[in-house]
């Protein structure tokens, strides 16, 4: 499930659509892992960081790089993306 948080409130979203609609919004992404439950593929939260400062936030399968190449298209492609680990730093920054 996704959701949408803007001026204090959130708001679920269908899918990733809701994200390309609002492209323009976009100012980052940030991708922070999380610890596999056991016998489940890896798991990643996806922020998207709009510049009205909410976010989008949605649950990936699969690792991070799924992720960021779904996010590798032509409207992302000058924005930032942060790859977070266990820790408060990132590991990695890519420009998508």
């Amino acid at each position: 499930m996704c959701e949408v948080y803007r001026n204090g409130k959130s708001m679920k979203v269908k899918n990733l659509g809701w994200l390309l609609r609002h492209w323009q919004e976009v100012e980052s992404f940030k991708f922070q892992r999380c610890t596999p439950s056991q016998g489940k593929l890896s798991t990643v939260l996806m922020y998207a960081y709009l510049k009205s400062g909410g976010h989008f936030s949605c649950e990936w399968v699969g690792g991070e790089n799924h992720a960021i190449d779904w996010c590798r298209r032509p409207v992302f492609l000058t924005l930032a993306a942060s790859v977070y680990g266990s820790g408060d730093a990132p590991e990695y920054v890519v420009t998508l």
